[in-house]
């Protein structure tokens, strides 16, 4: 049945169609209806041209995706996913591929089923991207429509003009791909449940299906929720992204940051700070983290930081002598000296300074802090210029604060 199918739309494509037309072929084969618009060219380059049009078989409606090559033809083995702009994909789910000829050039025709909640994805959209991946590749390929941006649109409504398309809005789901767009004002009021709530509503709003029985209970609740997918990476928009993105940076602010060699955990101040690598240096580990650009008044980008140099030091050793040794090696004038009883950290087996040096003409305002825990000799430094610490020394200040030993 489907090699039959493939074959009329083959009859139907001798000729890719430039313009999307209100009329399709109806024909019946082993009692079926069948009826396939005319195709219409979309993308092409160099190597490719692309053609798609909608048909439908009983109640069925499928897109039909022919790719005419300039050499060998290639299967595509892929979902479909097409992007009507920026923000909006949709998924279609990959049917049946085949090869064959047309006008002496190898060319292959990929079905692709849509089902009834993608209708209102498509029917007032323009196309403009559409990706998938062909059998003998590894990655997709993303094609920009170029031609007949409207044709699903057009082809659909000519469906339903003509009563082809059964479609009810009673009872149905609000449409669980709805954009949202996220706000860090909003986010920086809520606790850690509710982050991870709100980061993982952008891949329920894509239909995955949560190994977490909790996340699965959670959505299942809502009356949007449509778990189809086990990974919906490649669905996800740059405005997905970007919410992702958000809620990690403040969720980052809310969850302690472990160093985990020296069973330490600790806060970021705020949302203007984040993790940017973790390395090794012969026996060092390091840990740093860094803020969002501040100008000065000279125009000059300050990015302040915070590191961990994390290195053994043995069951015995002592903390007053390892922060002597360590101050020699780190030249700086003393502004003020301090441990947990001032109230600067909770970390009891520490040394703090607060000082000042320069560095090519800027006067920098630095925090150190020398302690020892789980056998680990531990530094932290704390560094910014001056003319920008009335910003980020209460934020240095706010992250010592939090400085505690890990159980």
């Amino acid at each position: 049945m489907t090699r039959k199918i493939l074959l009329l739309v083959l009859l139907i494509f001798t000729s890719i169609k430039i313009n999307a037309q209100c009329d399709y072929i109806t024909n019946r084969l082993n009692g079926v209806t069948v009826k396939q618009f005319e195709p219409s060219l979309v993308a092409y380059d160099s190597n490719y041209q692309i053609g798609i049009a909608l048909g439908k078989v009983e109640n069925d409606i499928t897109l039909t995706v022919l790719v005419r090559f300039s050499g060998n033809a290639k299967l595509i083995n892929s979902n479909l996913l097409i992007f009507t702009d920026e923000e909006n994909a949709v998924n279609l789910e990959y049917d049946d591929s085949q090869k064959d000829y047309m006008a002496g050039s190898e060319i292959s025709l990929t079905k692709f089923k849509i089902n009834p909640n993608q209708y209102d994805d498509l029917l007032h959209k323009s196309l403009k991207t559409f990706r998938f991946k062909f059998a003998n590749e590894d990655i997709y390929r993303t094609f920009e429509v170029v031609r007949n941006l409207d044709v699903i649109s057009n082809q659909l409504k000519c469906f339903n003009k003509n009563n082809l398309i059964i479609e009810s809005k009673k009872n149905r789901k609000k449409k669980s791909n709805t954009i949202i767009i996220y706000e860090l004002d909003d986010l920086i009021k809520l606790d850690v449940d509710e982050l991870r709530i709100k980061r993982n509503e952008v891949y329920a709003r894509r239909g995955r299906i949560f190994k977490s029985k909790y996340l699965q209970e959670y959505f299942s609740k809502t009356d949007w929720y449509e778990p189809r997918f086990e990974n919906v990476e490649n669905l996800l928009s740059k405005r997905d992204r970007d919410n992702i993105s958000k809620v990690k940076r403040v969720e980052n602010t809310v969850k302690f940051q472990n160093i985990e060699e020296a069973k330490l955990k600790f806060k970021l101040p705020n949302i203007h700070w984040r993790f940017t690598e973790r390395k090794t240096h012969k026996d060092k580990i390091i840990y740093t983290y860094k803020r969002d650009v501040i100008l000065d008044s000279a125009g000059r980008e300050i990015d302040p930081q915070i590191t961990f140099i994390i290195e053994p030091v043995g069951s015995n050793a002592d903390v007053i002598q390892y922060s002597i040794v360590k101050r020699m090696a780190t030249p700086f004038d003393l502004v003020d000296m301090f441990t947990h009883e001032d109230g600067y950290m909770k970390f009891k087996n520490g040394v703090g300074y607060q000082g000042k040096y320069f560095d090519r003409g800027l006067e920098h305002r630095i925090y150190i802090v020398h302690g020892i825990n789980n056998k680990m000799g531990i530094t932290l430094v704390m560094d910014t210029t001056e003319e920008v610490s009335d910003i980020v020394a209460p934020e240095f200040q706010k992250c010592l604060s939090t400085l505690d030993i890990k159980k």
